[in-house]
C-alpha cells in the first residue's frame, strides 16, 4: 500500500492502477493523470493504431489470409499492453538503485522481468 499526498488531501492507494508515476505532474498540469495502468492502455492503443496504419500502407507486408494480419495486430496490441509488466516500484529508480543494492552483480532489468511475468501468466493460465 502506497501513501501519496497532494495539496488538497492525503490519498491511500493500492494497486498499479492507482499508483502515480509522476506525482509532480499534478502541480504543473493540475488535471493530468498518468498511472501505469493508463500508460499501458495508451501504449496498447497507439501500438494498434500504428499496426493498422502500417498494414494499410503496406498491404503486402504480411502474406497469407487476412486472419494473419488480424492476429499480428492483436499481438502487437498485447505487446504494447504488457510492455511494462516488470517495472518495480518507482520505475527505473528501482532498476538502477534498488536492485544493485539488494542483489549486487545481478544483470536484471524490468524488460527481463516483464518477459518472466508474461511467461508465468501464460503458463499458469494455460494460454
Amino acid at each position: 500500500v502506497f501513501f501519496f499526498s497532494s495539496r488538497r488531501r492525503h490519498t491511500r492507494c493500492s494497486g498499479v492502477s492507482w499508483a502515480r508515476r509522476c506525482v509532480q505532474e499534478t502541480v504543473v498540469f493540475p488535471g493530468a493523470v498518468h498511472t501505469r495502468f493508463e500508460h499501458s492502455l495508451g501504449t496498447a492503443h497507439l501500438a494498434q493504431k500504428q499496426a493498422r496504419k502500417i498494414f494499410k500502407k503496406q498491404p503486402t507486408l504480411v502474406s497469407g489470409p487476412e486472419e494473419y494480419k488480424q492476429l499480428l495486430q492483436r499481438d502487437i496490441t498485447l505487446a504494447g499492453l504488457c510492455h511494462d509488466l516488470g517495472h518495480g516500484p518507482f520505475s527505473h529508480l528501482f532498476d538502477g538503485e534498488v536492485i544493485p543494492v539488494i542483489s549486487p552483480g545481478l544483470n536484471w532489468s524490468h524488460e527481463d522481468a516483464s518477459l518472466m511475468l508474461l511467461d508465468k501468466l501464460i503458463d499458469d493460465n494455460s494460454i
